[in-house]
């Protein structure tokens, strides 16, 4: 067995969301697109679980993903969760509002030209008149 060493100064808390954000992050392209908190009844217990679909096997099945993230009193670290899920799908929608807005610059451009060349045939014909 390895032991972990504790870092000074922080408590319990601090070192399940420490674990718990390195698990999250090795599956964080997954999380931005899905996954979701859902409460868990074990034993009379209810317990927080991240749940999620992992990537097709080579046999083309899909599992699903489960991560424990505590009992249902740990609402702080279960917020903390929450937080970072938010955070992991907003940067996907900040890449797509980019990709639409380069599009659009490119359109521009593209109507920006149009006018340029209308412009430059209209003074030819203007001129051999």
């Amino acid at each position: 067995m390895t032991s972990k060493a504790k870092p000074a100064g922080q408590n319990k808390t601090e070192r399940r969301w420490s674990v718990l954000r390195e698990k999250l992050a090795a599956h964080a392209s997954l999380l931005a697109e899905q996954g979701v908190l859902t409460l868990k009844t074990m034993k009379g217990r209810r317990y927080w679980y991240l749940r999620y679909m992992l990537p097709a096997d080579e046999a083309g099945r899909r599992r699903h993903g489960s991560v424990y993230v505590g009992r249902e009193a740990d609402r702080e670290i279960v917020g903390q969760v929450r937080q970072l899920l938010q955070r992991y799908r907003d940067r996907r929608l900040w890449i797509k509002e980019v990709a639409s807005y380069a599009r659009f610059a490119a359109s521009v451009k593209m109507l920006a030209l149009r006018q340029v060349r209308g412009l430059s045939r209209f003074r030819k014909a203007r001129a051999e008149t």
